[in-house]
């Protein structure tokens, strides 16, 4: 097994400067459990797909990321804070949007 580490420190303050700046957070929290969700109804009724299926995607496009984005940020020199920031709360948010888009999208299904 590979395992990559990237070492990466982040103080305290990189996080109190996206708190007291929310649009970032919000803008992806937005993509995260508005448009994703919504992206993958639209495919999964275009390609009509069966139910299963369907219901499979839009459980995929409300599920959260997070490893992999915040090393796409580490490797391309972005905010990794930013990303590992993104990632703690769209975890935690996913708790409660996750049932309520998978009613909201798959109850159709």
């Amino acid at each position: 097994h590979t395992h990559i580490h990237t070492h990466t420190h982040s103080p305290p303050s990189d996080y109190i400067d996206i708190m007291k700046n929310p649009k970032a957070p919000f803008i992806g929290f937005v993509c995260q459990f508005g448009v994703m969700p919504l992206l993958a109804l639209a495919l999964a009724e275009i390609l009509g797909v069966s139910d299963v299926t369907a219901l499979s995607m839009i459980m995929i496009g409300c599920t959260p990321g997070g490893t992999t984005s915040n090393l796409f940020s580490y490797f391309s020199n972005g905010d990794v804070s930013l990303s590992i920031g993104m990632t703690v709360v769209s975890n935690i948010a996913a708790f409660a949007m996750m049932p309520l888009l998978i009613m909201g999208y798959g109850g159709r299904f």
